[in-house]
């Protein structure tokens, strides 16, 4: 085994001594695949995949070690793999691998698709295209013929060079929301093709090297190129793990550790306690002599806790300061209060607390009190602590209940939904749709996806009186639109298809119209064609009665053309 192919069974942080660790690295959370081609194509993840090797030979990786990477010939060179579970993850999703391709022999060279049945597109994969560059790229296939029309794909505007190792990763949140990295630095990119949302096959299998020929019927394409260090994952990596892929495995395995916090303030001479108990974690030394999760400080200092889980060892700091100042009384304040509902008020700041007026309180002591109201009423707190005496005073602005309800329109060419709510007093909002929350009294609803969804509305939310209503809203495709365009009109004044003008069937239908005579000549145009009309004049002066053509651009770049006849 070579030194570049450390166990990948570990969670990987970095750590700093004196502070808390960033973004956290974990690189075999829901990792599908793994092929370090250390000797062989086995797959390393623990997840049952089965590599069967067709041509691809052994060679040597990025830092020369021998058969530590494998060379694919670019003519019939891949990997299938078959029998691991969860290969057909739904969003997100990520893979990387590094990359040294040799020659473009085909012009679009896939490195890895998850779901590769011939003459299809299914599933994600990662590509390298182009002619005079080769450009690195991430692609969701809508189950269709290969072409442009079935995948949806975000190409990168950084070409590479062919015999140099690349590491690329590809973090895909869904088939228009992708994130492309070189290097483990995110590159500009553009999306290119039309295809839908992601669909998988039933009998596609997992391939390394091998990718659709690009069309019905045309073989298979082969990458010519090194590969090495193939994973996939079923979530969305975050850029600290990336940077970690690119430098494994350079950094030493750590345990990530966090205490509850790493700043506490010793108040007038009391003390001030933590609990850093942590899932899994088998011993608790710090770095001063006491052992165990919890600790009672008594003097201002820096105090470091080592957390061992029987394997690794993390770390994390707490900053212990001393102050003098005055008792401070904050309370938190609830959104509203409903009439005749309970509500809690809590102070903080103090060790003993006096409340008044005593009008709907439960209790006048203490820092947790419940009011019931039927009007706006202010109350005072005043606690003693420590260090002195301090006073805070909370408004609670009553509010009647409003059952929650709405109504709802479908626009049909954008399909976005309209919601409109009924609730009479209401004060504030909360809407809720698939993944996203409105907080307008009327919000315009735009789906991500046709079909049956909730819509959720509560009224006054965070109050007691809060009210929910649930809706479910169907969106449908919204179709191609359809244009009529007439043949023939009678300019002669009779009031009787008197003028020439294209139907729509709906109004988010638009373009441009050009009218030209038989030399070819424009003799009519105008931006709204669907509005306007011809009248069969030409600079004032009606013309002959004949033949004359006409081109409808529509908007979305499709063009309509055909003869219309000028009759008397």
């Amino acid at each position: 085994m070579t030194t570049k192919k450390l166990s990948f069974l570990l969670v990987i942080v970095f750590v700093f001594v004196f502070g808390k660790t960033p973004a956290q690295i974990n690189l075999t959370q829901g990792l599908l695949l793994y092929l370090p081609f250390t000797g062989n194509a086995n797959d390393a993840s623990g997840n049952t995949n089965v590599a069967v090797v067709n041509g691809p030979v052994l060679t040597a990786d990025r830092f020369g070690a021998p058969n530590s990477a494998y060379y694919f010939d670019g003519v019939d060179d891949f990997i299938a793999l078959t029998g691991g579970s969860g290969m057909k993850p739904s969003f997100p999703m990520s893979f990387s691998a590094w990359i040294n391709i040799t020659s473009n022999i085909n012009g679009v060279n896939n490195f890895f698709n998850n779901d590769y049945l011939d003459n299809s597109f299914y599933g994600v994969w990662g590509n390298f295209s182009g002619s005079a560059g080769y450009y690195f790229a991430g692609n969701v296939g809508d189950g269709g013929a290969p072409g442009p029309t079935n995948r949806k794909s975000k190409i990168s505007n950084v070409a590479i060079n062919l015999g140099t190792w690349y590491h690329v990763a590809a973090v895909i949140y869904s088939e228009t929301n992708m994130r492309l990295f070189i290097n483990c630095e995110e590159v500009s990119a553009y999306y290119d093709g039309t295809g839908g949302p992601l669909v998988y096959s039933t009998t596609g299998i997992a391939v390394v090297g091998k990718g659709d020929g690009g069309g019905a019927n045309i073989p298979p394409t082969f990458i010519n190129a090194n590969i090495d260090e193939l994973r996939f994952y079923n979530r969305a990596l975050n850029d600290t793990e990336i940077v970690a892929l690119y430098d494994f495995p350079v950094y030493p395995p750590a345990l990530l550790y966090t205490l509850p916090t790493n700043n506490l303030t010793l108040q007038c001479g009391s003390t001030v306690n933590i609990d850093g108990t942590f899932t899994g974690i088998i011993s608790y030394d710090w770095a001063d002599g006491p052992t165990g999760p919890t600790r009672t400080f008594t003097t201002p200092g820096t105090y470091i806790m080592e957390a061992f889980d029987g394997c690794l060892t993390g770390y994390d700091t707490v900053v212990v300061t001393s102050s003098q100042a005055p008792t401070t009384v904050t309370v938190t304040t609830p959104p509203a209060a409903c009439v005749g509902e309970p509500v809690t008020i809590t102070a903080i700041g103090a060790q003993n607390y006096t409340w008044t007026p005593a009008t709907g309180l439960n209790t006048t002591t203490g820092p947790t009190v419940t009011a019931t109201l039927n009007d706006t009423t202010t109350y005072t707190v005043i606690g003693t602590g420590a260090c002195g005496t301090d006073t805070a005073i909370v408004t609670l602005n009553t509010i009647t209940a409003a059952p929650a309800g709405f109504t709802f329109t479908v626009n049909e060419c954008t399909g976005a939904v309209q919601a409109t709510n009924t609730a009479i007093g209401a004060t504030s909002y909360l809407w809720k749709w698939d993944y996203t929350q409105s907080t307008l009294a009327n919000p315009v609803i735009q789906f991500m996806n046709v079909g049956d969804h909730d819509v959720v509305l509560i009224t006054n939310p965070g109050t007691s009186c809060a009210d929910t209503a649930v809706a479910n809203v169907t969106t449908f495709p919204s179709g191609e639109e359809t244009v009529y365009i007439p043949n023939a009109f009678t300019p002669n004044g009779d009031g009787r298809n008197d003028v020439f003008i294209p139907f729509r069937d709906k109004d988010c239908l638009d373009g441009e119209l050009f009218i030209f005579n038989r030399w070819g000549e424009e003799i009519f145009h105008t931006k709204k064609p669907f509005i306007d009309f011809w009248d069969g004049k030409y600079k004032d002066y009606q013309v002959p009665v004949g033949i004359y053509t006409y081109r409808l651009a529509l908007a979305g770049g499709k063009d309509v053309m055909g003869m219309i006849a000028v009759i008397k």
